[in-house]
């Protein structure tokens, strides 16, 4: 999927989507944000004027009532919402207006628009939609340089971040928790809110019961939206499809014994079994300038390996556009354009790459090379002397991390030492002491002494066999003892414990190590 998405994300740049299907709510006032402060669940101290956030109006159960777009400063701040919902929201915000200086004022049906684009706009906002960055304006005048964005590709993008299709109103009155906006639209730490109360016990405890989660079958199928889903013998609802050449994805919403990225679990679909691997959805949560940064350059790594060098080129582009530190893109252009023959080309983006790393080996190896290709003798001379001269900076670099790391590693025994000293002197006083054994057995496996590592884990077992991060730690250290079948059977029964308390971090590290398995 990943490279589906590069593919995506790069054919979405410079379009956008146009909608009258939300209403405009002005919150202004000298009390404005601290009253919108208790009431929403987004922190409002963190947005402004141009940069805005996904919030949602709770109960006080927790349940969500609406979900919307939320950017402002000083005395005015903006609510973007589905039509449907503005008319509740401004009624019900009203409700808490006793002593406060606030203004309500609603204004309906705005023409919007939503464009993907690197580049700022003028009066634009950023806001988070489909798992990324866009720009949203009111009434822009939209130049031949843009395009609206197909509705497949709409659809393509729901899926993929696990969207809700109708936003702000699909997931009315369900638990904020087991939403979408519990990673994208609720801050927290902020302190209080509406619903505050139940959502944070819930997210400190074991977190959501139930999520939309997409799984991978290694088949090519169809379904609609009425298929019947079980899963583990249990009606499961269906939110959608996508095919992706011999292979389906599906999202449905499942329980947490189902989010255990990486495992198979056995699906009915109409009748019909396969197995179907959990799969981590490109969430907003997880989608950052670093992972798209790293499936662009994958991508195009893919399609030079194919000798597709110009769109290979375009892709390397694009990820320079979002983020002009990713050095090893200057480089990979400078290459393809070497090997292009346009040696000129090659040389400029090797002169970009020094720009941003002055000592770059590289950069300097490539461009004494092309010169040489272009006849200019001197200056290729003149280059492979610089890339000798950085190469012994970067020696001399190296060798200075070395004696840093040595020096760590020397004041981490230390540190050590003293952690296992106060360690068994808790176990002089508590042989059963959980936190004592794990410790110490944390320790050991650190200093590579895997066989004392290991009965202290089993000693935390046989105290409590729902210590689900011992699990972890003993599979690591079977498998340092080369007990590869014993690890098996403890990251099994490790993922079936943390999954049942809703630790789901070491529940999927040891489904990923019982892959590697």
């Amino acid at each position: 999927m990943n490279s589906f998405f590069a593919d995506l994300f790069f054919n979405i740049q410079n379009t956008y989507i146009k909608s009258n299907q939300f209403d405009h709510i002005i919150v202004s006032g000298p009390d404005a944000k601290n009253f919108l402060q208790g009431q929403v669940t987004q922190n409002v101290f963190k947005i402004s004027k141009s940069e805005g956030l996904i919030s949602c109006r709770l109960n006080r159960t927790g349940l969500i009532q609406s979900s919307f777009y939320l950017w402002g400063e000083n005395e005015v701040f903006n609510i973007l919402i589905p039509k449907k919902l503005s008319y509740d929201l401004t009624e019900d915000l009203k409700k808490y207006i006793i002593m406060e200086d606030v203004t309500l004022e609603l204004i309906r049906s705005p023409l919007i628009y939503f464009i993907f684009s690197h580049e700022q706009i003028s009066n634009s906002v950023s806001i988070p939609l489909y798992g990324m960055n866009v720009r949203l304006l009111f009434n822009f005048e939209m130049s031949d340089s843009f395009k609206e964005l197909e509705n497949l590709k709409i659809k393509h993008l729901e899926f993929v971040s696990t969207w809700p299709e109708n936003f702000g109103e699909g997931d009315k009155n369900l638990l904020v928790n087991n939403s979408v906006f519990n990673d994208i639209g609720v801050d927290y730490s902020k302190g209080c809110f509406l619903g505050q109360e139940t959502a944070s016990k819930i997210n400190n405890n074991r977190g959501a019961s139930k999520k939309v989660v997409i799984f991978k079958i290694n088949d090519f199928m169809n379904f609609d939206s009425n298929s019947s889903v079980l899963l583990g013998n249990k009606q499961i609802k269906f939110e959608g499809f996508l095919n992706i050449e011999n292979i389906t994805y599906i999202s449905i919403r499942v329980g947490r014994e189902f989010m255990v990225i990486g495992k198979d679990y056995r699906i009915n679909i109409d009748g019909k079994e396969f197995f179907a691997r959990c799969n981590d959805p490109f969430s907003y949560a997880n989608l950052n300038l670093d992972s798209v940064s790293e499936v662009l350059y994958d991508r195009a790594l893919e399609l030079y390996h194919r000798e597709d060098y110009i769109l290979a080129t375009s892709y390397l582009e694009l990820l320079l556009e979002y983020n002009p530190f990713y050095y090893d893109a200057y480089e990979i252009i400078g290459v393809i354009y070497g090997r292009l023959e346009k040696y000129q080309q090659a040389i400029d983006w090797m002169d970009r790459l020094l720009e941003k790393v002055p000592n770059s080996v590289m950069g300097h190896t490539n461009k004494s090379l092309y010169y040489m290709k272009i006849g200019e003798i001197e200056k290729a001379e003149e280059e492979k002397a610089l890339a000798t001269i950085a190469s012994f900076e970067e020696n001399g670099e190296i060798a200075k991390k070395k004696k840093e790391a040595i020096e760590k590693v020397n004041r981490d025994k230390e540190e050590l030492q003293k952690r296992k000293t106060m360690f068994e002197q808790v176990l002089d006083i508590d042989p059963d002491d959980q936190l004592a054994n794990y410790g110490l057995a944390d320790i050991a496996f650190t200093n590579n002494e895997f066989g004392q590592a290991k009965n202290y884990l089993e000693k935390v077992l046989e105290v409590d066999e729902n210590y689900s991060v011992a699990y972890l730690k003993l599979g690591e250290t079977l498998i340092a003892l080369n007990e590869s079948s014993h690890a098996k059977k403890i990251f099994k029964k490790g993922i079936e414990v943390a999954v049942k308390k809703g630790d789901m971090m070491p529940a999927n590290k040891m489904q990923s190590l019982l892959h590697k398995l």
